[in-house]
């Protein structure tokens, strides 16, 4: 059985913050708009603290490298910013860049954790997109954080698998996100 971490136990009840019936109830009351303000402070602190350390590695880590904590931090980043963007906009060019950002982080993750250099300015761009993103919309985003952790933790141990991020399937007229 996976651990839960107190952060990630804050980051579910947030998220069962944002379900449609509580959504209401929650902003009602004043000690429930607070909490919601609260967590939503504490997760964009998050996503800042791993956009910082993104953004000083991913040009310093050399090709062929093994760096998993790099490749978790943008997998937690660029999972959010894909997430929100899928949220707000489902055929939106940001949102499908943002989704195959991530996909090749988890495909080097698949891969042995191993960075590619050459991706360096065209993931760098797409975690800052990530962010500008969530940054938009906090909202939407701070919903997205519990199965992103998620994501970042599997990268992390090298047992992320190309299953655990949504495909190009997800942008079929039919499909449902």
């Amino acid at each position: 059985m996976r651990k839960t971490t107190a952060h990630g136990r804050k980051l579910q009840r947030l998220q069962a913050h944002a379900l449609a019936s509580r959504f209401n109830s929650a902003h009602a009351s004043p000690v429930g708009r607070a909490v919601i303000a609260k967590e939503e402070v504490d997760c964009v602190a998050a996503l800042m603290t791993r956009m910082t350390s993104v953004s000083t590695r991913i040009y310093f880590t050399q090709d062929g490298e093994r760096d998993t904590r790099l490749l978790s931090h943008l997998a937690l980043v660029l999972g959010v910013g894909a997430e929100t963007a899928l949220a707000l906009a489902l055929h939106h060019p940001d949102s499908k860049r943002l989704h195959a950002a991530l996909r090749t982080v988890v495909q080097f993750s698949v891969d042995g954790g191993r960075w590619r250099s050459s991706q360096a300015k065209i993931l760098h761009e797409a975690a800052q997109l990530a962010t500008e993103v969530f940054l938009a919309q906090p909202v939407f985003g701070t919903r997205a954080f519990p199965g992103a952790f998620e994501l970042a933790d599997k990268v992390r141990n090298g047992t992320a698998r190309m299953t655990d991020v949504a495909g190009p399937e997800i942008y079929n007229t039919g499909a449902k996100a």
